[in-house]
């Protein structure tokens, strides 16, 4: 009995002790005023349990916001129901900001723009507050892909804003609008109306975040033309054009952007000429054509590009055209005469008279290739083989000697006395078979021509006759054995000789008299020796274009 009596006293003290939900929020007060938040949430969560007067609620609620940290698991479930019961609350609109960034933050869009534009219907005489979620509405729309509404609502906003929102509001507008890429005419006005600092900064930040390691989209190359095209932003477009550090990866964009008459990068030009279809051979080669004094790897790019675009014409005369041969590297050269040598024959002789003498000269002594100096010898001989000869010390090479014999006998009015001396020391020693065989045929026209036939024509004069004229048929003749480069030369000078043996015979065909006793058969002999000098004058005496 003592202990059941012992219980339910124990119990009704209890129940005497039991705090009400005004004496909780009161305790929970004075705990507020000591900045003990954790202690004065625990009292302000059992006065919510027990209390059930509306006003008092509210008030409850607004201390549990007070006394609670953002991470507090029952907040956002306090701001709805004062949200609800107390909508006409003075902070009614900061409560539901508040529900808008968490629902921002748990990616519940609509639902925070639900919110934002809530809290703004509290906020008409709160101008720097309801700047701030309009910012916030904005980058809801922004992840909502509605992008223009968000660039439009940054743009309002931007110049009544505290400085410090306007310094992240530059980066904002910097990244949306390379999001959107192509901005509306009306939104690229306004932002280009923002002073003249802000906007070089929002440029500026647009520019740092453009990609390194992609190729633009063509939003994103849009962007770049509009911001080419206008006064303000050109200078820091075209910069940004010429980074090379930017466009490492990716050298040749921005030569789908530029234009020939603009600055661009020399560096980024080369590395685009690299990779190949990336801007077309004609659009590159419209670049390189504006580089003035380019140094040597420009010039040896720019020649293979024009190469590549079947223009190896154009691009020789651009090797030979920048000069400055003694400074270039013996590849260069070497790359340079190998285009040059590439050209066909026709090509060749039109590019020869697009450059002096000496230049052609200064160009040739850097390497003295032969391959190039026969090109030059067989497009001008008249200067070249002269050129070569200078340059020979001592005897003569053979080689050259029939090279210049074939120019000497390929001339309209062959230097006979010339070529003679040409072809006679071709004839020196050591010989190969076929000099020996011209030769022997020469020696043996140049004898023949003295040959004396009887002054008095008989049977011996005509065997001699004849002898004589087969000797020449032969000797002639044997120029065909031989090969048609010697037979070339050769044959101008034996004409010489056969024309001193023939006009030989004919003096003295004219010198011959005939037998007293045959007087009466002077005029048929005089006939018969018109006849043969005929015959001589038409088979031996043929004109230049007539072979032997």
């Amino acid at each position: 009995m003592l202990i059941l009596m012992t219980i339910a006293f124990s119990w009704t003290i209890h129940i005497v002790e039991a705090p009400s939900s005004a004496t909780l929020l009161t305790e929970s007060m004075e705990l507020l005023q000591k900045n003990d938040k954790p202690k004065a949430l625990k009292l302000l969560e059992k006065a919510f349990e027990k209390s059930g007067d509306p006003d008092e609620l509210r008030q409850i609620c607004i201390l549990i916001l007070e006394a609670s940290p953002n991470t507090y698991p029952k907040r956002e479930a306090y701001l709805r129901y004062l949200v609800k019961f107390n909508s006409e609350h003075a902070e009614a609109y900061k409560w539901c900001k508040e529900l808008g960034d968490r629902a921002f933050d748990s990616g519940k869009l609509e639902e925070a723009e639900d919110w934002y534009l809530r809290a703004l219907s509290g906020t008409e005489d709160k101008i720097s507050v309801k700047i701030l979620i309009n910012y916030k509405l904005a980058f809801v729309r922004w992840n909502m892909k509605k992008p223009i509404e968000a660039l439009q609502a940054f743009l309002e906003i931007y110049p009544t804003a505290e400085p410090s929102l306007q310094t992240q509001m530059k980066t904002d507008l910097a990244k949306l609008s390379w999001d959107i890429g192509t901005l509306p005419t009306a939104h690229l006005e306004r932002l280009l109306s923002l002073p003249e600092i802000d906007l070089n900064e929002i440029i500026s930040k647009i520019f740092e975040i453009a990609p390194r390691d992609r190729e633009f989209t063509e939003n994103e190359q849009n962007l770049l033309i509009q911001l080419k095209a206008n006064e303000k932003t050109k200078p820091a477009a075209m910069d940004f054009l010429q980074s090379e550090s930017t466009f490492k990866k990716t050298p040749c964009f921005p030569f789908s952007l530029l234009t020939p008459e603009d600055h661009f990068s020399t560096n980024l030009l080369l590395a685009c000429t690299k990779i190949k279809d990336k801007v077309s051979k004609e659009k590159l080669i419209s670049f390189f054509a504006q580089i003035k004094d380019g140094d040597e790897k420009t010039l040896w790019a720019y020649a293979e590009l024009l190469m590549a675009a079947d223009k190896t014409e154009e691009a020789a005369v651009q090797i030979l055209s920048s000069g400055q041969f003694e400074s270039r590297s013996k590849n260069f050269l070497s790359f340079a005469e190998n285009l040059i040598l590439q050209l066909n024959e026709v090509d060749f002789k039109a590019l020869y008279p697009r450059f002096e003498v000496a230049q052609w000269e200064k160009f040739y002594s850097l390497n003295n290739s032969a391959k190039l100096l026969e090109r030059l010898e067989a497009t001008d001989p008249e200067v070249w083989i002269l050129f070569e000869e200078k340059k020979i010390h001592g005897k003569v090479p053979k080689a050259f000697l029939l090279k210049k014999g074939d120019w000497l006998a390929r001339k309209p009015e062959v230097p006979i006395d010339d070529l003679r001396q040409v072809f006679e020391k071709l004839l020196e020693p050591p010989m190969t078979n076929n000099s020996k065989k011209i030769a022997k045929n020469y020696s043996a026209l140049k004898e023949k021509s003295g040959i004396k036939l009887p002054s008095t024509f008989s049977k011996a004069f005509k065997l001699a006759f004849d002898k004589w004229v087969s000797d020449l048929d032969k000797l002639q003749n044997g120029l065909s054995d031989t090969t048609p480069e010697w037979r070339l030369i050769a044959e101008p000078v034996f004409k010489v000789e056969i024309k001193k043996n023939v006009d030989a015979i004919i003096a003295q065909l004219d010198a011959t008299t005939l037998d007293p006793e045959l007087a009466e058969l002077t005029e048929t002999f005089q006939q018969k020796k018109e006849e043969l000098k005929q015959d001589l004058r038409s088979k031996y005496l043929v004109t230049e274009a007539s072979p032997l």
